[in-house]
């Protein structure tokens, strides 16, 4: 497989700060020995302890991670980027988990062959690509598709906890894009898994959806934004989510509609709409009433 053949063709640089592959090639980490900072050739295979790196990874393609670790644990003030594919721990047996402690950005790639991804409490997490795994926010973590506008394509289940963050950034109106669009995370099932379910999006009362505009971007009347879709969502009470609007606030008489959307598809989405907020002058209202009170008024003296 072109993966396999081309791991070990990375020209690789680490510093107590950074690990830099060349453009359109492979970085290997074994994961095995505390590694301050070397240069190692073409050819060879490199170490890092992640518990200790707290500098930036970036990879100019692929990224294979030892299958021998059960995690794989971004730390405090670390992120990682890649523009290609993301492989992290291939595992030969038993459980693998992609693991956030503190804050990290992963961006660009994919994400295979884990069972889990885990972006636990205090965590700050973007991730742009193709994610095969079952996902899972807990409480105080956030997560966001990308570092600006782009999709999230998860193979598996989401499942958003209470107190859970996630962030969808909007730019314009096209979905899943980076310039003019907004963020999308999309959750659909892995057709080659027969018999396991997949593709839902539980998400927890108290879970947050915090929407911001980027880039100059302010929405208007009719807009709307599909920002979670997924083959199924199971909410116990729509009613209990939370969503922030502080960072995107509409021009005078316009509000944010929240809403369960069926997409007529098979597939749903959460969705927000800008919808007009005026509501008419009270003398109005008054004069409407005493029209009504009138017509009923005339209907009675009718035989």
């Amino acid at each position: 497989m072109g993966f396999r053949r081309s791991l070990y063709r990375a020209l690789i640089v680490l510093s107590v700060t950074a690990i830099t592959a060349t453009p359109a090639k492979a970085v290997v980490v074994a994961y095995e020995n505390d590694q301050a900072g070397w240069l190692a050739a073409s050819g060879s295979v490199n170490t890092i302890d992640f518990e200790s790196f707290t500098g930036q990874l970036i990879t100019g393609n692929e990224f294979s991670g030892n299958p021998g670790a059960p995690n794989f644990a971004l730390q405090s003030g670390t992120s990682m980027t890649s523009d290609g594919a993301i492989s992290d721990f291939v595992p030969t047996s038993g459980s693998n988990t992609f693991y956030t402690t503190t804050s990290g950005t992963v961006a660009n790639g994919v994400i295979s062959n884990f069972e889990d991804v885990i972006i636990d409490t205090g965590s700050n997490v973007s991730l742009k690509g193709a994610l095969d795994a079952d996902v899972a926010v807990n409480s105080g973590a956030t997560v966001s598709a990308g570092n600006s506008p782009g999709l999230l394509n998860i193979v598996g289940n989401l499942d958003l906890g209470v107190s859970s963050t996630t962030l969808f950034e909007l730019a314009g109106l096209t979905p899943g894009v980076e310039v003019g669009g907004y963020d999308v995370i999309d959750v659909a099932d892995d057709p080659g898994t027969g018999g396991t379910t997949e593709g839902v999006a539980t998400i927890a009362g108290g879970a947050i959806f915090d929407i911001d505009f980027f880039a100059g971007f302010m929405a208007g009347l009719g807009d709307t934004f599909d920002v979670l879709v997924a083959d199924a969502i199971s909410v116990v009470d729509f009613d209990l989510l939370v969503f922030d609007f502080t960072d995107a606030v509409l021009a005078a008489n316009l509000g944010w509609s929240k809403s369960l959307h069926d997409l007529g598809n098979g597939r749903s989405s959460v969705r927000i709409e800008v919808v007009s907020s005026q509501v008419p002058e009270p003398g109005t209202l008054i004069v409407f009433g005493f029209g009504l009170l009138g017509f009923g008024f005339v209907s009675r003296r009718r035989p």
